[in-house]
């Protein structure tokens, strides 16, 4: 008498989440500043984006044309560098223009710059994504950490 044995696949299993964002979904702007190389971290983003259901609307912004990262987002912005007089006005002036939502700071040089003007972004509706001065303060100081 022949016993029959179940096999199990070895292909994995996927499952689908539902969405939680209607088909209505929502539009997201958010601008990543310095981003150079960073082409892994804009294709994540989008990714994610997609993978919840959102409409993104990807900014970045580069003081080079050169960057590789800058041919990859939606709304490219030329800016100066960072130690410019004028980078954090530059930033102020994308978001106003472009209603930006999230703003995404990718270099530590920058955090000091960036972290005295939250609320400054945040008055525009903009969250920029970064500690407060004080912990940014901290962070940087060895003696203090």
């Amino acid at each position: 008498m022949a016993t029959s044995k179940k096999t199990r696949s070895t292909k994995p299993v996927r499952k689908r989440l539902s969405s939680p964002v209607t088909s209505r979904s929502i539009e997201v702007r958010v601008l990543f500043t310095c981003v150079g190389r960073r082409v892994q971290l804009i294709q994540a983003f989008r990714r994610a984006g997609e993978s919840l259901g959102l409409r993104l609307e990807v900014h970045g912004a580069d003081a080079s044309v050169l960057s590789p990262a800058i041919h990859l987002v939606d709304n490219p912005h030329l800016v100066p560098p960072i130690a410019a007089e004028g980078y954090v006005d530059a930033m102020l002036d994308i978001v106003r223009r472009n209603r930006i939502q999230l703003l995404v700071p990718l270099l530590d040089f920058e955090l000091p710059l960036l972290a005295p003007q939250r609320d400054r972004f945040a008055h525009l509706g903009c969250c920029v994504l970064i500690s407060s001065a004080e912990v940014v303060e901290t962070c940087r100081d060895k003696w203090k950490t």
